[in-house]
């Protein structure tokens, strides 16, 4: 017996503790999980064990699995089986190792013996190529020349890696690659299994309690096929898919990889932003769920498109104000749905208290007064609100406020926000996107949905 001890010194290593944990569940291995450490036997681990878990966990990225499955529901229907043997002559050139093993072989329907006995002389070969080549698999998290190797020179684990025939002495003090700290260890190749299966893969680091840490993921991940996990990270927390964020009382780290990217990405969810997401209405998140295309030219998105709701989503994580993409979206025509629910958050940002909803339903009473004032003076009003738009993209206050009154003066209507904006407009500016919102021309919410 060679019992070791694992603490979760950085992500790296409570990503491994936690796939580790996983590993002994399936095979009901012994360990001890506390707070602080996880201790077990290493002689438990083994490379057909390990091949035989990842053939388990990953099994929906496995086409050996889907090879089989499709054999053994071959039917009497004629139609169908053509169907199905169309689809099993596709898995058997679905990567390369699978079209080395199965070279010259062909499914007709009569062969079905042939082919499973030849995947079963080569399931491990399979197994171990399709894992460590896969992009959504071993070499999204790390070096695939390094799989079950014992600790090298350099970290196995993407983003940390390096090639030190190449940069070994240029990344190390005074050229001397003697002098290169690193991390490595056999343990960092559990990793994958302590990631979500999901196209953007995500850890949920919250390694103060190593017990709560494997029960927060769990609780995420036990529906790895789900329509939440394909879904961006995100997203899910837009959605309010992710029920561990309703459970976790302090600030977390969340270690995100998505396929596309070469390296491991650190979000740092704060409580706060937490509870500004749960607050969002369904119908506010249905607005900004689609991106916005817009005819002008834009710093958010190096296309037309916008992505909404990875923005919004991005400011509240960081609890950075939206000012500055409800003021572009002022120069967008036909997105007032749009402009008022980022304003609706915009105002959970800056944590305006209940008290607030009072000026809100008030300035939203003056605008609707002001706009049917101006019925049959369309381009009158057009005017005010340009002029609105722009002293308030340019920052502006005191103009903002001089357009407001007179405004107010021409029509004898009140703007009873001007009170408010006049003794602090930074801290009330919410009540004067809401005004100049209000009294803009409005499409239909299907219109605004469609990009038009």
């Amino acid at each position: 017996m060679a019992l070791v001890r694992l603490e979760p010194w950085d992500w790296r290593w409570g990503a491994s503790i936690l796939g580790l944990t996983k590993y002994f569940d399936y095979f009901q291995d012994k360990y001890e999980l506390t707070e602080d450490y996880l201790e077990f036997d290493d002689d438990n681990i083994t490379e057909d064990k390990y091949y035989k878990f990842v053939e388990e966990y990953f099994e929906k990225n496995m086409h050996h699995k889907d090879l089989e499955s499709l054999i053994k529901n071959i039917t009497e229907n004629e139609e169908q089986e053509k169907n199905k043997i169309k689809a099993i002559n596709e898995k058997l050139k679905a990567n390369k190792v699978m079209k080395k093993i199965f070279l010259g072989c062909k499914f007709d329907g009569s062969n079905s013996e042939e082919i499973i006995n030849l995947l079963n002389e080569n399931r491990k070969e399979i197994i171990e190529n399709t894992y460590k080549n896969g992009k959504s698999l071993y070499a999204n998290f790390g070096n695939s020349n390094l799989l079950l190797k014992s600790t090298g020179k350099v970290c196995r684990v993407n983003g940390f890696y390096m090639d030190m025939g190449k940069k070994g002495k240029s990344i190390t003090y005074g050229f001397d690659s003697k002098t290169l700290v690193y991390t490595d260890s056999i343990y960092f190749d559990f990793i994958p299994f302590g990631f979500s299966r999901s196209r953007e893969a995500v850890f949920i680091n919250c390694n103060l309690n190593l017990i709560n840490l494997k029960q927060i993921n769990k609780t995420e991940f036990d529906e790895a096929g789900s329509e939440e996990n394909r879904k961006t990270f995100k997203s899910n927390l837009l959605n309010n898919s992710y029920r561990a964020s309703k459970k976790i009382d302090c600030d977390m780290e969340v270690i995100v990889k998505d396929m596309e990217k070469d390296y491991f990405e650190s979000l740092y969810i704060r409580k706060d932003a937490i509870n500004i997401l749960n607050k969002i209405s369904d119908e506010i998140k249905e607005v900004i769920g689609k991106p916005c295309k817009t005819d002008i030219g834009n710093s958010f998105s190096s296309t037309e498109w916008i992505p909404v709701e990875k923005i919004v989503v991005d400011n509240i994580l960081n609890l950075k104000y939206l000012d500055d993409f409800i003021e572009y979206l002022f120069k967008v025509e036909n997105k007032k749905t749009l402009r008022g629910s980022l304003i609706k958050i915009n105002r959970l940002i800056y944590k305006e208290g209940e008290f607030m909803k009072k000026n809100y339903a008030e300035v939203i009473e003056d605008g609707s007064k002001i706009k049917e004032f101006f019925k049959t003076k369309p381009n009158k009003l057009r005017s005010y609100e340009q002029k609105l738009v722009s002293a308030i993209t340019l920052k502006d206050y005191d103009r903002v406020k001089e357009i407001m009154l007179h405004l107010s003066s021409y029509s004898q209507l009140p703007i009873r926000a001007l009170i408010l904006l006049f003794e602090d407009f930074e801290k009330n500016k919410n009540l004067a996107y809401t005004f100049i919102n209000s009294i803009g021309e409005k499409k239909s919410v299907g219109e605004e949905k469609n990009g038009k």
